[in-house]
């Protein structure tokens, strides 16, 4: 969990990831393409383990509804 300390405010998020998209253009086509780049950067700030485990939870989650077949 994050602490309060690490937290950035909303406006610092915003000049970083201009920044970054200026910085990298690839990045930058993936946000014309869509990608939340601010949910991203969220996701890489968080420790790899915790990162492993959101994504356990959300594969098992999808293979329980390809279980369930259509409603």
């Amino acid at each position: 969990m994050k602490q309060p300390s690490q937290q950035r405010p909303a406006e610092d998020d915003s000049q970083h990831i201009e920044a970054l998209l200026k910085k990298y253009p690839a990045l930058a086509e993936a946000a014309r393409y869509g990608v939340d780049i601010g949910l991203l950067l969220d996701n890489l700030r968080r420790p790899v383990s915790e990162r492993i485990h959101r994504h356990q939870a959300a594969l098992n989650a999808m293979n329980q509804l390809r279980k369930a077949g259509p409603v």
